[in-house]
């Protein structure tokens, strides 16, 4: 299986099944968002929950404008499953992770879960392990 690469700005990703890989380089701006969430809330329509890996090795920052637009956007339906972050320095976890604090304080009310790991094959295993345990949670 060979994915099928697609672009948003610098940044490239592709679809598999209910996982999204997104790959950063720079800075993510709010126009980059807008594709993350649109191609997520597209997975989670199809699928019932999305899973996102997130190669952070070459991201920089996520712009003013991106940040509120990940704080305000309410996804229908409420977002299930995780993101893996991986690769990623301080600043960026530390950035990530008070996105995903604002949009929750802001009444956000999906809850993903916000996972770092320092590589790919740590990442890929995370996102096992919630899927796995999410499948035990749902009804079959």
């Amino acid at each position: 299986w060979a994915p099928a690469w697609q672009i948003s700005g610098g940044h490239r990703y592709y679809r598999r099944d209910d996982t999204m890989f997104w790959e950063c380089h720079g800075s993510m701006q709010r126009s980059d968002l807008v594709v993350l969430f649109d191609e997520r809330m597209a997975l989670q329509r199809q699928w019932g929950r999305v899973f996102v890996l997130f190669d952070a090795r070459e991201m920089d920052s996520v712009s003013p404008e991106g940040r509120r637009f990940a704080i305000q956007f309410r996804p229908d339906p409420p977002l299930c499953g995780a993101v893996v972050v991986f690769g990623a320095g301080l600043l960026a976890r530390t950035a990530l992770s008070l996105i995903i604090a604002a949009a929750r304080l802001m009444g956000r009310q999906d809850n993903p879960s916000l996972l770092f790991a320092s590589t790919e094959a740590e990442a890929w295993a995370a996102l096992e392990r919630e899927r796995a345990a999410l499948s035990t949670r749902q009804p079959p």
